[in-house]
């Protein structure tokens, strides 16, 4: 079910959680805004994903995503429960975005979302947010993992270690890339180049060498 909702300009949009947008234009207006659940939680995750590209989690607030969503601050709570809630909820979407990258070879692409939920989790956890466990389809682990299972003739157990060791290299070149590249001296190398080569780098992990290689 689709809602119109008006709010006058002097009524405070705070006052009602179902209310959709903030009051008034710049001729002091009414404004009017349509929405249904499902865009409206699209539009906050969204909103705070681009947030939290830029900013840690914890310094990001409820009404600064609400803006950026252009809906009201009372509709964080009201559909998500709390900000912690929306803070999984982006990485839950995320994390779909990112196995679709993986599949498709642009896991290691500027705009990846792999990149992105990375970088998104490693703020978080650095932050001690109360976050659920990575889930067993997390797409850096389950690639690695079939890797070192299907190719590299490691039994399940085997696989599981490789993959997971893979993927803390993985996610601390991919949280912590900006500052590497300036330590190391790498500032002319292009990122995308780096990457690669950490894929490489990856797949030999995965793959344990032999006596005769």
């Amino acid at each position: 079910m689709q809602y119109v909702e008006q709010i006058e300009p002097s009524c405070d949009p705070g006052m009602d959680s179902s209310a959709g947008t903030t009051g008034a234009d710049q001729d002091g207006a009414a404004t009017y805004r349509s929405y249904d659940r499902a865009a409206t939680e699209s539009a906050l995750i969204e909103a705070a994903t681009q947030l939290f590209v830029r900013k840690n989690p914890g310094s990001v607030s409820v009404r600064e995503i609400a803006r950026v969503a252009g809906v009201n601050h009372g509709l964080v709570h009201h559909y998500f429960g709390s900000k912690q809630a929306l803070v999984q909820a982006v990485l839950d979407h995320l994390a779909t975005r990112a196995r679709d990258s993986m599949a498709a070879g642009t896991a290691m692409d500027e705009d990846s979302p792999v990149l992105t939920y990375t970088r998104i989790l490693g703020r978080a956890v650095l932050e001690e947010t109360d976050l659920a466990p990575l889930p067993g389809n997390h797409p850096i682990l389950v690639q690695l993992a079939s890797l070192a299972r299907d190719v590299g003739g490691l039994d399940e157990r085997s696989a599981r270690i490789r993959a997971s060791q893979g993927a803390a290299l993985a996610m601390g070149w991919l949280l912590f890339e900006p500052l590497l590249i300036q330590s190391s001296g790498l500032e002319d190398e292009d990122p995308t180049f780096l990457r690669d080569q950490l894929r490489v780098m990856l797949a030999h992990m995965a793959i344990p060498v032999t006596e005769d290689g």
